[in-house]
């Protein structure tokens, strides 16, 4: 029941973020008690033929040699020794955020959060920054916390009252469009707070409710530049207000919504705003205003998305030396370090570093600045060395950024760089492609696994060949049509 029973009930997909094995905490302990009567009865065994202090010391003896074979066999799967990805992926995202300007850094879970908070708490990195987890914000004590000093960070400014946020009160807001015009969000907000306006439900149950999608906030243009938020050389694009657009999908907000939304209302635009990933738990129309900030995205009193259209709108000048000699890696670069299944999904699933490195230098190259774009594509296959160049898993960024590299390479006029990518990255594509049809002729995988490989496969083959790598690209191809006839 704790075991085989246990992992049909709860049917878990195959792609987990993380072991789940403390799910099968009751068939540990069923084993364990079968270990201990199987040492007994060796033992007792021993026993009609030696000293019963032998027999004892024989019987630990021989035991001990199932738990030495399963240390033998798994201590290179878990030896964790040597590795600091998990400190220097906080020192990245720390350092992300503009120095000595008081920046609020929105984090969405445990896994963003727990070492950024090891790293203040332990290390005294950037202990001016305030760390904001939208998991937690929806909890009235963390509420309260964000509202006091910590170290160096100034508190967060909230407006609405305490006892509009304790534990069971407006858990959910309903948004009930009353006025259609745009309207200031302060005067939204003071709405969504007023005990005494409240949308009677049909069951006659009363709640809070935000009544406009349409909502303004003020710029005040002074701070946004000595704060740091906005270069001063794009001061001309900031505007009077910021207007912010709730999905007409939306019809509801969550308390952490409406914290976020009471923080923005009230932003005087004197300390920058991190997000470590596109909007996350945050659907109020903020997405338009995310800059690229490398490994976090900083909210902007512009939108961003029409600025630039073939790489995501960002400021270069702070990128370049981001990604050449602030940020750390741990050690994830060096071949002694084992680079398990965890590590390898954050930087080049959730992190895509590849593509990271290679959107910066596509930028670089819009610019004039081709030194410095081949800088840091030389750069980002350093740091990314020991790492598979196909996350063959599931589809991700990491083969995007792999081969942006290998175009990048080739514009800038270094076609054995480009190849020195491509070759391996191809090599690790088809094996992926062999294996994937060989399994699902068998039915042990779906289709789209296969097709996937095929595709990224087939589009860096068209790549060597725009670049008249023909001979390159043949070789890859006939490579294929050959498994293709194995398979017909």
């Amino acid at each position: 029941m704790t075991g085989l029973a246990i992992l049909v009930y709860l049917n878990q997909p195959p792609y987990q973020p993380r072991e789940r094995d403390y799910a099968y905490a009751g068939s540990f302990y069923a084993f364990s008690i079968w270990v201990g009567l199987g040492v007994m009865a060796l033992f007792n065994l021993l026993q009609k033929k030696l000293p019963q202090t032998v027999a004892g010391s024989l019987a630990a003896a021989l035991c001990l040699f199932v738990p030495f074979q399963m240390l033998a066999q798994n201590w290179d799967d878990h030896d964790r020794s040597g590795r600091y990805t998990a400190p220097a992926f906080a020192f990245n995202f720390l350092n992300t955020c503009e120095k000595d300007c008081n920046a609020i850094l929105i984090t969405h879970g445990d896994n963003d959060t727990f070492p950024l908070w090891y790293a203040q708490e332990v290390e005294g990195i950037r202990t001016d920054v305030r760390i904001m987890n939208t998991s937690l914000l929806g909890t009235d004590w963390y509420i309260d916390q964000m509202q006091w000093r910590t170290y160096e960070s100034a508190p967060v400014k909230f407006s609405i009252p305490r006892e509009s946020y304790l534990y069971g009160t407006n858990e959910i807001i309903p948004v009930n469009e009353r006025v259609t015009d745009r309207v200031p969000a302060i005067q939204a907000v003071g709405v969504m707070a007023n005990p005494r306006a409240k949308l009677q439900l049909m069951d006659g149950t009363k709640l809070n409710y935000l009544p406009a999608r349409k909502l303004r906030i003020p710029v005040n243009k002074e701070n946004a530049l000595a704060s740091g938020i906005v270069p001063a050389k794009d001061a001309h694009l900031i505007p009077e207000y910021m207007d912010l657009d709730i999905p007409e999908n939306k019809n509801t907000l969550l308390k952490v919504e409406m914290m976020f939304l009471d923080l923005l209302a009230n932003y005087q635009w004197d300390r920058p705003i991190y997000i470590v990933s596109k909007g996350g738990d945050l659907n109020i129309g903020i997405q338009d205003y995310l800059r690229y900030d490398g490994m976090a995205y900083k909210l902007m009193p512009y939108k961003v998305d029409t600025l630039s259209t073939q790489v995501p709108y960002m400021d270069t000048d702070k990128l370049y030396p981001l990604l050449m000699d602030v940020y750390q890696w741990g050690r994830m670069d060096e071949p002694d370090v084992l680079l398990d299944y965890h590590v390898t999904y954050l930087y080049l699933v959730q992190q895509a570093v590849r593509q990271m490195y290679s959107q910066v230098a596509k930028a670089m190259i819009l610019e004039g600045k081709d030194d410095k774009a081949e800088a840091l594509l030389d750069k980002g296959i350093a740091v990314m060395k020991q790492y598979p160049l196909n996350w063959v898993v599931q589809p991700s960024m990491n083969e995007v950024g792999v081969m942006e590299a290998i175009e990048l390479y080739f514009f800038l006029g270094r076609p054995e760089k480009a190849k020195a990518l491509a070759i391996p990255f191809l090599d690790e594509t088809f094996k992926a492609i062999e294996y994937f049809m060989g399994t699902y002729r068998g039915g042990l995988l779906s289709a789209t696994d296969a097709e996937s490989a095929i595709s990224t496969y087939v589009h860096m083959n068209d790549i060597l060949e725009v670049n008249q790598e023909k001979e390159l690209a043949g070789t890859y191809t006939q490579q294929l049509e050959e498994l293709f006839k194995k398979y017909q």
